[in-house]
């Protein structure tokens, strides 16, 4: 949450996006759901 906050960004639209694309996300890419590197999915 504090990360989020930093990086101003809305932690609980971060925070459903990660949980939904999760367990899709390949190990090497998990870097892009940290808050300081994610951009949303679009749906």
């Amino acid at each position: 949450m504090a990360t989020c906050k930093d990086n101003k960004v809305d932690f609980k639209a971060w925070l459903e996006d990660v949980l939904t694309r999760l367990g899709t996300t390949r190990h090497d890419d998990i870097d892009s759901l940290l808050p300081h590197n994610w951009t949303p999915a679009r749906n």
